[in-house]
């Protein structure tokens, strides 16, 4: 895997020109005169720097040669650290140093391919002051183009005398004949392919499968397998990661947010590195296979060329972050709101601290840098680079890098206890949404000691739809503030299902100018990752602008990630689960996308664990990792006491269960037999449960025997 970084990077075409050039004093294009000729050849060595280069083509060319075009100026500008932007063949606007693409108005280009004899070659011919490439079709011009590109990435080739390079007739891989095709359509092994079982999605790969299966059906009325890579066969067309050498060695050679396909003999590689932009990729390939198929009569005709290849990039992400040493590539991850987070697999906390002194070096800030038990967590920002976010999950050996680009991301703001004059007693109010029918979910409203409070989820509507103003009343009821102000400190969303955020959204709109809301807490998800997650919404990202415009205060979005910790009044809050930890795992629930954070009273010294809707696959990773650093005094029970978190909960071993839901509902889960395990267990081990039948509240430190309070609005 390349990654881009801040060096400056000269890349050299070295080219061999004739004496001549050097007799009429022509300079090369980095302003030297050519070297003399040697003693033994006579020749005579130009280095051309390709930075001085501008990327000239004409407009008649398709839409994935401009592609396979766009691609080389990106690789130009990532390895010499200046721009490259293609231009269109302006007779007026003719360039010192161009490297002409196609049939251009330059008569070097028609001067080029006239060399070309044969229509499955290409021509690559340097005039001077100019590099022609051209082809006489578009498949073939892409071929070239990616030639070329592969050439200045080596450095290294040295070409005697003029470059003057026509290819041999490139070999022709077919798709597609006459309405016919030995390929089959390719993906992971374990992967979903089933429409059973509640969730009726099948994963995202074997989905992107049957699309293309689709597109290829409608082109050429053929239709191909789609199949897992347990077997291999002779002709395949590959989806995303597979086991296949060409699948990996594909993957590995694409820049963190590139993402296309290359033909590879009989096998035809289409990813990205992560599914939103292997999702790009499937489509880029159809947008191939309906431009490339040639309709004859009643059949269809599909044909490609072997080491064809076209890519290009997602835009969006900070990708110009210093290369990690010290592990292999596990792939990306879109992590949501402007996040890419990158994965290397076998690596050591030793690799992460060099990591670490990297950064610094280069001129990176350090926020903060966190150790929980083994595992290790730093957060950079740069003043022109943006942040990355970097951490060491001990058990696994592995390292996560999430990075965003500058102005598109929110720190927390103290990471140091505050100063603020106590008013009140701490306490933690679990709000009684299951009063009413209709009214389900989770929310809870955490009382600072200077008064303010953070908001935890909030519910659904209820049928009566009054909910967001009972809350409000609640607010009312529970503020000690002298000056009678609502403050919110924080909206801390463990996840966007509906029943946790849709009273709250309601209640912003509503009141959000007579309370004042200062920061949002959340690790949104993406459509991609959570395409086979039951029930996966994707909210906020849409929805967020429109509700800091209701509201007084910052509303300030902080998107949270592992091992980040932080104070807001007399608490101090710790991530310790992310979306993030559940990759490379594929989600097939959205409820393990769930923002987990311990928090300790920094007063009373007691702690709770928010749970949030954690199920299995988000509950053994959390377990892995930690080894008693669970240990909690309060517990938020996970999804409404239907998750299977026993693993967790044997961990904690907490004085006080928080239910977001009835008794009765509590007492059915308990007897459940997929939950029975892990509820009998908090049935046996917990002394205390409070449901939410009703609204009540605790205060810390709290005791058991200490008066729980009720509230009826």
């Amino acid at each position: 895997m390349k990654i881009a970084s801040q060096r400056i990077l000269l890349l050299l075409l070295a080219l061999v020109m004739c004496v001549s050039l050097a007799a009429c004093g022509e300079k090369t294009p980095d302003g030297s005169t050519p070297t003399p000729p040697d003693d033994q050849g006579g020749e005579t060595t130009v280095l051309y720097d390709l930075s001085n280069f501008s990327i000239v083509y004409t407009n008649q060319v398709t839409n994935r040669t401009s592609d396979a075009i766009l691609m080389l100026a990106s690789t130009i500008s990532d390895e010499t650290g200046l721009e490259c932007i293609p231009k269109i063949d302006r007779i007026t606007d003719v360039g010192e140093w161009e490297i002409l693409i196609g049939n251009t108005n330059r008569p070097e280009s028609e001067e080029a391919l006239a060399l070309v004899t044969d229509d499955n070659s290409f021509v690559i011919k340097s005039f001077g002051h100019a590099i022609a490439i051209n082809a006489k079709n578009s498949k073939a011009l892409i071929a070239a183009i990616e030639h070329f590109r592969k050439l200045a990435l080596d450095n290294e080739f040295i070409f005697k005398n003029e470059l003057e390079y026509v290819s041999e007739p490139l070999t022709e891989i077919v798709l597609a004949a006459d309405g016919a095709s030995e390929y089959k359509i390719v993906h992971l092994a374990g992967l979903d392919t089933s429409l059973k079982g509640g969730n009726e999605k099948y994963d995202l790969e074997v989905k992107l499968g049957y699309d293309l299966q689709e597109a290829i059906k409608t082109k050429v009325k053929e239709t191909l397998p789609v199949v897992n890579d347990g077997a291999e066969y002779e002709y395949e067309i590959l989806i995303g990661e597979t086991s296949r050498q060409e699948s990996i060695d594909f993957r590995n050679s694409l820049a963190l947010s590139e993402y296309g396909y290359e033909i590879i003999g009989n096998k035809i590689v289409i990813s990205g590195t992560n599914h939103t932009t292997t999702h790009l990729a499937v489509s880029l390939f159809i947008e191939s296979v309906n431009s490339f198929t040639e309709i004859s009569g009643n059949n269809a005709s599909l044909v490609l060329y072997d080491g064809m290849r076209i890519t290009t990039r997602a835009a969006g992400w900070n990708t110009n972050i210093p290369e990690f040493e010290g592990g292999s590539f596990g792939g990306t991850l879109d992590s949501g709101q402007g996040s890419l987070t990158v994965l290397y697999k076998d690596t050591t906390a030793e690799a992460f601290a060099d990591y670490c002194d990297k950064l610094e070096s280069l001129g990176y800030e350090r926020w903060q840098k966190n150790t929980i038990e083994d595992n290790v967590h730093a957060t950079y920002t740069h003043s022109e680079n943006g942040m990355i976010h970097v951490y060491y999950a001990a058990n696994e050996q592995n390292v996560r890098i999430v990075s965003y680009k500058k102005g598109k991301y929110n720190l927390p703001t103290s990471t140091e206890k505050e100063s603020y004059e106590a008013i009140t007693q701490t306490s933690i109010t679990q709000y009684g949404l299951d009063r009413k029918n209709g009214a389900v979910g989770m929310c809870y409203v955490i009382t600072l000691e200077d008064g303010s409070f953070i908001v935890v989820d909030s519910g659904t509507e209820n049928d009566d739809k009054s909910a967001y103003i009972e809350f409000y009343n609640l607010l009312k009821h529970l503020n000690k503030r002298p000056d009678g102000q609502i403050v919110i400190r924080a909206w801390y969303l463990t996840h966007e299902h509906s029943d946790h955020y849709q009273m709250f959204a309601k209640f912003m709109q509503e009141y959000g100018k007579k309370v004042t809301i200062q920061e949002f807490w959340c690790n949104t998800s993406t459509k991609d990752f959570t395409y086979n997650g039951a029930n996966g919404n994707i909210t906020w990202e849409k929805s967020y602008s429109k509700y800091a415009n209701y509201v007084n205060g910052d509303f300030k979005w902080i998107n949270l990630h592992t091992g980040m910790e932080f104070y807001a009044g007399n608490m101090k809050f710790e991530v310790l689960y992310t979306e993030e930890d559940l990759f490379p795992k594929v989600c097939r629930s959205y409820n393990n996308c769930i923002l987990i954070m311990k928090m300790t009273d920094t007063t009373s010294g007691q702690t709770m664990l928010w749970m949030g809707d954690l199920l299995l696959d988000g509950c053994e990773t959390l377990a892995a990792r930690y080894d008693g650093y669970l240990k909690s005094d309060l517990l938020q029970v996970a999804h409404h006491g239907k998750s299977e978190a026993v693993s967790i909960y044997k961990e904690v071993l907490p004085k006080v269960a928080f239910w977001s839901c009835t008794t009765a509902q509590k007492n059915t889960l308990t007897n459940n037999a997929t939950y029975r395990e892990t509820n009998q267990f908090l049935a046996k081990n917990v002394l205390v449960h409070i449901c939410s039948d009703y609204t009540y509240t605790i205060k810390l430190p709290y005791a058991s025997g200490d008066k729980i309070e009720k509230w009826i609005p």
